[in-house]
């Protein structure tokens, strides 16, 4: 009998604890301040770099500067339905500074390069097919 009692005390605990312990988990993290870290979207469009709407980029997004914080991530979208149209184009792509150039892509809305900058400072970047053109933009890093 002695050994019955102790099972049923021990299932007893085991079953409140293991009650418990979810609810407790999911309070602690609501709790937490969240650490997602932010994304700033551009858009590959009309042969330029600019932030990414529903507006097309223009002439005047020539060498378009972007300013984010430290640890955010940008990502550069193929939304360009003028290469789209014309068999010769390439696509697009990313290169900043002295980095490698990404993977041309030419897919509408497809993402042609992600990044998260985690030190101050001013990258720019370019198309390289389309450089030529004003297909460049710079992005300015500052500390949060």
């Amino acid at each position: 009998m002695v050994s019955r009692r102790m099972f049923a005390v021990f299932s007893a605990v085991v079953a409140l604890a293991g009650s418990s312990a979810p609810v407790l988990a999911q309070t602690e993290a609501a709790s937490r301040p969240s650490t997602t870290t932010p994304v700033v979207k551009l858009q590959a469009s009309n042969f330029f770099f600019c932030k990414n709407s529903s507006t097309p980029c223009s002439s005047s997004d020539t060498n378009f500067k972007t300013r984010i914080k430290v640890g955010t991530k940008v990502k550069w979208i193929y939304r360009d339905t003028e290469c789209d149209g014309i068999a010769l184009c390439p696509g697009h792509n990313v290169k900043i500074g002295s980095r490698s150039a990404s993977t041309t892509v030419k897919k509408e809305g497809a993402v042609i390069y992600t990044m998260v900058f985690r030190s101050a400072g001013t990258f720019s970047y370019v198309c390289t097919h389309h450089q030529n053109t004003g297909m460049t933009g710079k992005i300015v890093v500052v500390r949060r």
